[in-house]
């Protein structure tokens, strides 16, 4: 979907270009911070306790990252909970209920249980890429071989801050592993797919003129295939946000995981029952302003000399946020460069703390 609708917005080379370009950059800016995490050990929560400190900072962005996680959740739900009422011919409420309780079961069983619900997950989504490429009619789009620059910095925008969110999430799923180069395999279990979906997704708005899943769907032979293959695609990634939401949780303010999940559950629930998907646009535009100046603030202040005081790195990552609000455009490059340059320049200019380096 991203890939169909940054070429319907930017054009086919141009998405086609800036996504590969905002892909690598996002794979190189998660690696980075699932680095951190398998190097000390620590968990997304607890690496901000280290860069934060102790007090608000830390207590305030990571309830923000569970929201947008949440958020993500509700996506998922909204979308997979819609294609499962279709096929049920129940209403949507009760879609996002039955889907929503199959992750919510799935989660609180334990990763050897949801591990596997990956392969089911990828292979879904796999299928219902083929379906969608292979059987929707065929209305070629007017073919485009320029490059317009603003296109261009909006389409490796919309690469880079769809994702964003999984990138502050790496130490999450990083912090337990043994060797360096685990991270820079597991970091390629997430580029790759995204590289290759979001090419198919250029191809199917070339072949197509569509960029809307549902839209798609209905146009092929078999939608109900569709459907199913849509439903269960939005499982894995939906317990994935789950498990982080607990584990990010209990960071800041220790609770059963079994509590926790079960309420960003039924929060979830609520937003898919709402259509939270169709809102993505402004939920990926509030990501945009709160996420990067905030990496930004945790991959830098590990590896300065000397480290600014906990406070001024809040400081940094809310100055970053205010100047990203303040010149975001749609989903584009502008607020994620803009506000990771003020968080990075008040870093560099931060007094400085008498706190050593972690060993």
């Amino acid at each position: 979907m991203v890939g169909a609708g940054l070429a319907r917005t930017t054009g086919v080379t141009t998405a086609a270009i800036g996504i590969a370009l905002g892909a690598v950059t996002l794979y190189l800016v998660a690696v980075a911070h699932g680095s951190l995490g398998q190097r000390h050990g620590l968990a997304m929560g607890a690496n901000l306790q280290e860069v934060l400190g102790r007090g608000p900072g830390p207590v305030a962005l990571t309830l923000a990252l569970v929201a947008a996680m949440i958020g993500w959740c509700g996506f998922y739900l909204g979308l997979g909970g819609a294609a499962l009422a279709d096929l049920l011919e129940a209403p949507l409420w009760l879609g996002s209920l039955l889907l929503g309780g199959v992750v919510l079961g799935a989660a609180l069983s334990g990763q050897d249980l949801w591990n596997r619900l990956v392969y089911l997950t990828a292979g879904s989504s796999v299928a219902l890429t083929l379906i969608t490429v292979l059987t929707v009619p065929v209305s070629r789009q007017p073919s485009d071989i320029g490059v317009d620059l603003q296109g261009l910095a909006t389409a490796m925008g919309g690469a880079i801050v769809y994702a964003i969110v999984f990138a502050m999430r790496a130490p999450d799923f990083t912090a337990d592993l043994g060797h360096a180069r685990d991270v820079w395999k597991v970091g390629l279990t997430m580029l790759v797919p995204y590289v290759a979906l979001a090419g198919l997704g250029i191809w199917l708005y070339r072949r197509t003129g569509l960029h809307n899943m549902a839209d798609v769907l209905a146009g092929t032979e078999r939608p109900e295939a569709g459907q199913a293959f849509l439903m269960l695609s939005a499982v894995g990634p939906a317990i994935t946000a789950v498990y982080s939401c607990a584990v990010s949780i209990d960071s800041i303010r220790r609770t059963r995981h079994i509590v926790t999940m079960s309420l960003v559950g039924l929060v979830a629930i609520a937003l898919g029952a709402g259509r939270f998907d169709r809102n993505l646009i402004g939920f990926l535009e509030a990501i945009a302003v709160v996420i990067p100046p905030a990496l930004v603030v945790v991959l830098t202040v590990p590896i300065l000399k000397n480290r600014p005081k906990p406070s001024h790195a809040t400081l940094a990552w809310l100055a970053g946020s205010l100047v990203a609000l303040a010149v975001r455009d749609a989903i584009s490059l502008a607020a994620f460069l803009a506000g990771a340059v003020v968080a990075f320049g008040w870093l560099l200019v931060a007094p400085r703390s008498e706190r050593p380096h972690p060993t």
